[in-house]
């Protein structure tokens, strides 16, 4: 069963999502997904992975972030700490639902939404279990990559950047600064998958390796040959099938 469903986060900014409940009527573990800049609910077969997992016995909530899809909000306002909050109003609304085991809260984030999930799960000690698909860890390796001149974004305020020429203010830069990934992820306490495409040509695997060797949690990485950042075909079944194995592990 696919239900819409709306919540707001801490600045009061409506929250579009859709929400997968297996149709017995009993209470499940529940999965929240986050999305990457310029992506939102639907894209990159989103709702079929859901479903999935629905099938697979959990309940998963995908939403979209300020500013993406059908949520309020202004994408050029984006900050990860608006994404990090709006994930966490994403869990408080879960675990308000009765047929969610409050106590069985799982995250999984791809490319930017795995910086917000890397981010998040050490402040809230509700996500028993985390899935990072493409995460991105290093701001300044990617803008590099990208040839992104971050002196010209902070004097004219705005930057166009990526495939999707998307506008960002330069608050997006400066918010990223306070996340120092070497202190953050350390302190990551629940069991961590990691997931990497080796043909990744947005955030290089080499990302997947850093993160994988800060992590001090129970911890697990699997890098999918061929696929490239966004994951297609076989690779989604791929993803699906590490990310089932892994939920079960640690939440069934």
């Amino acid at each position: 069963m696919q239900e819409k469903i709306f919540f707001k986060n801490s600045s009061g900014q409506k929250l579009a999502g859709v929400l997968h409940v297996p149709n017995n009527k009993k209470k499940y573990p529940a999965v929240v997904m986050l999305h990457g800049r310029g992506s939102d609910k639907e894209t990159h077969d989103k709702t079929g992975f859901a479903d999935s997992l629905m099938k697979h016995g959990f309940i998963v909530l995908r939403f979209d972030m300020p500013g993406c899809g059908e949520s309020d909000g202004r994408m050029e306002e984006m900050t990860i700490s608006s994404e990090v909050d709006s994930a966490k109003a994403a869990i408080d609304f879960l675990c308000k639902q009765k047929f969610v085991d409050s106590k069985r809260i799982e995250l999984t984030g791809s490319s930017q939404g795995g910086f917000d999930s890397l981010v998040l799960a050490p402040k809230d000690s509700r996500i028993k279990a985390l899935v990072t698909v493409s995460a991105v860890i290093d701001f300044d390796e990617t803008f590099s990559k990208r040839g992104t001149d971050l002196k010209q974004w902070k004097k004219d305020g705005f930057s166009i950047i990526g495939k999707r020429l998307l506008k960002l203010n330069y608050s997006y830069v400066e918010d990223i600064k306070k996340y120092d990934m070497k202190k953050i992820v350390p302190k990551i306490k629940c069991p961590t998958l990691v997931l990497h495409g080796d043909r990744d040509e947005t955030v290089p695997v080499s990302q997947a390796h850093q993160l994988y060797k800060l992590l001090k949690c129970e911890k697990s990485m699997h890098i999918i040959k061929g696929a490239k950042h966004n994951f297609e075909g076989n690779e989604i079944e791929e993803r699906l099938a590490y990310t089932i194995k892994w939920f079960n592990k640690w939440l069934k």
